[in-house]
C-alpha cells in the first residue's frame, strides 16, 4: 500500500481529535511537500523556513548524542550545518506494513502543527518535519519521520535528580506556574495532554519550561469518549484507573502530583499496578463517599477498605501551606470539582 494510502486511511479515524485543517496539514507535510522538494532538489519546498532551517533533509544536520528514547524512536541533539543552531531531532521509524502509521505519530505531528499559528512559551515548538522512505535489511521499506524541535537542557525528572539540594520555594513556584500556563494554553484549544509527567516537561538553566510529547494528546468536547489507558501510572487520575469518562481534569491531577513531587523529590503515588495505584490514592487522600463514587466505574467502592485522609503535612512534610492548598484543589476525587488551569493561575500560591 503506498504511503499516501496509509495516511489517508488513518486520517479517517482522527477527525474527532483535531480540526480538519490540522489533519490535512499533516498529510501535506509528510506526503505532498517532499514531492515538491524533489522537484526543487533540496528537500521540502524551497529548503528554507521562517525559523531559519535552511533545508529539510537529514543531511543538513550534524547528528550528535542521543538525548532520549521513546516507544517509536530516538531523540538526538542536532546542529544545523548552515545556521549552527542547536535543535532536538525526534526520529520516528515505522515499518511500512498494512497496519499503517501509528496514530500516536500522526497525532503528535498534527498537534504540534496546530500550534504554529500561535506558539506558546511553555509548549515545545516544532520547527520542521520531513520524512524519508528507506529500504531495510529485510527487503521491505521503513518510513523515517524526522521532527525538528527546539532543544532544552533537561527533562524535569532528570533535573530533580541532578540538582544537589531541595529547591527553594520561589523556584518551584516559577516552574509550577509555567506548567499551569502551558496546560491553560492546551486546554483553551480543547487539547488534553493525557500523559503529563516529569519526563514530558523540559527545563532550561534559566528555569524556562516546555511541555513536550503530544503522542497521547487528544482534542475534546463535551461529547468526547476517550480510551482510559493513557497517562503513566504514577500520575494517573482516579477516573482513568476506574475506567470512567474524563476530560481535562486528568492533566490537573497530574500537575498536582508533579508540584508535590518538586517539593518532596519523590512521587506522591508510586504504585506498581492499577489496583495498587488506587489503593495508594485512597490510603493517602481517603476513600471517597458513596455519593462521589462514579456510577459507571468498573470497580465497586466496596472493593476498598475505608480510609480517612492523611494530613498533607504527613504526605508532604516540605510543602508550604499555600502549595498544599493548590495541590489539594488539583487532587479532588471528583474531576468536576478540581481547579481549572485559569483558576489555578489566580490561586494565592502564585500571588
Amino acid at each position: 500500500m503506498p504511503l499516501c494510502s496509509f495516511v489517508l486511511f488513518q486520517l479517517q479515524t482522527m477527525f474527532d481529535q483535531f480540526i480538519l485543517s490540522d489533519i490535512l496539514q499533516v498529510f501535506i507535510t509528510i506526503q505532498v511537500m517532499p514531492v515538491m522538494g524533489e522537484i526543487n532538489g533540496n528537500g521540502i519546498g524551497n529548503g528554507s523556513d521562517q525559523q531559519g532551517i535552511r533545508a529539510n533533509q537529514i543531511r543538513h544536520f550534524d547528528i550528535k548524542e542521543v538525548l532520549g528514547r521513546g516507544a517509536y524512536g530516538m531523540v538526538y541533539r542536532v546542529i544545523d550545518k548552515y545556521t549552527r543552531k542547536e535543535y532536538a531531532l525526534k526520529k520516528v521509524v515505522v515499518q511500512l506494513t498494512d497496519e499503517g502509521i501509528p496514530q500516536s505519530v500522526l497525532r503528535e505531528v498534527a498537534t504540534m502543527q496546530s500550534f504554529k499559528s500561535f506558539q506558546h512559551k511553555n509548549v515545545i515548538e516544532m520547527h520542521d518535519v520531513f520524512h524519508e522512505v528507506l529500504e531495510n535489511k529485510h527487503g521491505g521499506q521503513s518510513l523515517h519521520i524526522n521532527i525538528i524541535m527546539e532543544k532544552c537542557q533537561w527533562d524535569l525528572y532528570t533535573f530533580l535528580k541532578e540538582i544537589p539540594s531541595y529547591m527553594p520555594e520561589h523556584q518551584i513556584k516559577i516552574l509550577s506556574r509555567q506548567i499551569f500556563e502551558g496546560l491553560d494554553y492546551l486546554h483553551s484549544r480543547n487539547i488534553v495532554h493525557r500523559d503529563l509527567k516529569p519526563q514530558n516537561i523540559m527545563v532550561n538553566p534559566d528555569l524556562s519550561l516546555k511541555i513536550v510529547d503530544f503522542g497521547l494528546s487528544r482534542n475534546y468536547n463535551t461529547n468526547t469518549a476517550f480510551t482510559t489507558v493513557v497517562v503513566t501510572l504514577w500520575y494517573r487520575s482516579p477516573e482513568l484507573l476506574l475506567q470512567c469518562s474524563y476530560r481535562s481534569g486528568v492533566d490537573i491531577w497530574a500537575a498536582g502530583c508533579i508540584v508535590a513531587e518538586m517539593y518532596e523529590r519523590t512521587p506522591l503515588f508510586p504504585g506498581q499496578s492499577e489496583a495498587q495505584q488506587l489503593s495508594l490514592i485512597f490510603q493517602k487522600l481517603g476513600l471517597p463517599s458513596s455519593e462521589e463514587w462514579p456510577s459507571n466505574s468498573v470497580v465497586s467502592r466496596n472493593s476498598f477498605p475505608e480510609h480517612q485522609p492523611l494530613p498533607f503535612t504527613t504526605l508532604c512534610p516540605r510543602i508550604s501551606p499555600l502549595a498544599t492548598s493548590l495541590v489539594a484543589c488539583c487532587l479532588r476525587f471528583d474531576d468536576s470539582k478540581r481547579i481549572t488551569t485559569r483558576t489555578a493561575l489566580r490561586h494565592p500560591y502564585f500571588c
